[in-house]
């Protein structure tokens, strides 16, 4: 990782962070609304 670029650096941090933040969405939905919504939040919910 300290091999790469700066930019490249950033990028990878950032894919991954969007990875989990999509993960916990998928998640949340799967276990809140039984996977037929996306379950952004409490109230915002959308079919």
């Amino acid at each position: 990782f300290r091999n790469l670029h700066v930019d490249d650096q950033m990028a990878v941090i950032q894919y991954s962070w969007m990875g989990l933040m999509v993960f916990a969405m998928g998640w949340r939905s799967f276990t809140n609304v039984n996977s037929r919504m996306l379950y952004f939040a409490p109230d915002l919910v959308f079919n």
